[in-house]
């Protein structure tokens, strides 16, 4: 989530033209805050809150070799934090219910 230069709200194709291990500098309104969430499917939310200027796509992901170790893509080490708002919480237990077998 964030929010455009373009003054756009909602889902938009505008970052898919961006999609790089740059950043998010040209879709992504100066001084504001870029949020990465990780929904889990067993109802926890991670979320990660980072300055536009810092962030770029792979921030808070690092592939595994095949030994357990991190190889970060990013140069920022950044971890997401479990979110502790029981609104967005409920919403996510919500939309998995929906999917869940009989």
């Amino acid at each position: 989530m964030y929010t455009s230069n373009k003054c756009i709200t909602g889902k938009t194709n505008e970052i898919y033209k961006y999609i790089s291990t740059s950043n998010y500098k040209k879709v992504v309104k100066p001084n504001t805050q870029v949020h990465k969430y990780i929904l889990v499917d067993n109802g926890n939310v991670y979320e990660l809150i980072v300055d536009v200027s810092i962030i770029d796509f792979c921030s808070g992901f690092a592939p595994m070799d095949d030994y357990g170790k991190e190889q970060p893509i990013s140069k920022k080490k950044m971890k997401f934090k479990r979110v502790s708002d029981n609104q967005m919480i409920e919403k996510w237990d919500k939309i998995l219910h929906k999917y869940e077998k009989d």
